[in-house]
């Protein structure tokens, strides 16, 4: 598990790595279960304010994501658990 200020090109998160930002206001996480989830500061709870919802049935495609990947464009790219491309 590491926590992240930056995600350049080529690297990737893994479940349980989150990419938090300067100020820690805002964390971006790849759950254990496979959702990527975004919280954010108020006061002194964290609330979700983006989720990806792939870890479970009910979300988006409802497949587990292994990890993510910034590629040469920027763009991040979630890859299943099998290495396939989402």
């Amino acid at each position: 598990m590491a926590t992240l200020q930056l995600l350049g090109e080529g690297a990737s998160m893994e479940a349980g790595d989150a990419l938090v930002s300067p100020s820690g206001a805002a964390r971006l996480a790849m759950q254990k279960d496979g959702n990527l989830v975004v919280y954010v500061k108020d006061g002194d709870k964290e609330r979700v304010t983006f989720a990806t919802h792939n870890g479970d049935t009910l979300g988006v495609g409802g497949v587990a994501a292994r990890a993510i990947l910034c590629d040469e464009s920027h763009n991040l790219i979630t890859v299943q658990e099998d290495g396939t491309i989402m």
